[in-house]
């Protein structure tokens, strides 16, 4: 597994988010402006208002992506390390993870990589390892064989 590629596709997958969340803006925007021309009393007053919400969360997501961006911007993939940190790429008895952002199961040359975050439960006790060790989580066992 090559976690340049890896990287490459959590990239894509965050730009299609920002793009994503770019388009809501605009159609919620030209919704409300649609709205203005055609619409008169209370019905108008609430579809602007809804518009203005779909706006707002739209916005939301926009910066939750600029912000897992940033985050993957700082990574090198090119680092290698001896112990599990951000921007590990780790094979376990169980599959492939990639420390970095949390944006779940991702599809990398026809095999499957889970991003998580540092923060989260496998993140946390996958966090200083070393191949050859084991972690448990929820009752499962997970032998580290390889850390890319």
């Amino acid at each position: 597994m090559n976690k340049a590629e890896v990287h490459e596709v959590a990239l894509s997958i965050v730009n299609e988010k920002i793009a994503n969340a770019h388009r809501l803006i605009e159609e919620a925007q030209e919704a409300a402006n649609n709205d203005t021309k055609s619409s008169a009393g209370d019905k108008h007053e609430t579809s602007r208002a809804m518009a203005m919400l779909e706006k707002e969360k739209a916005a939301n997501q926009l910066a939750n992506a600029n912000k897992l961006l940033q985050f993957l911007d700082k990574l090198n993939p090119m680092i290698k390390s001896k112990t599990i940190g951000i921007g590990s790429l780790v094979k376990v008895n169980k599959g492939w993870f990639y420390v970095s952002i949390g944006i779940g199961r991702i599809e990398v040359s026809d095999s499957q990589v889970f991003c998580i975050s540092i923060a989260s439960p496998i993140g946390q006790v996958l966090h200083g390892k070393q191949v050859f060790e084991s972690i448990s989580l929820n009752h499962k066992t997970y032998e580290i064989e390889e850390l890319v």
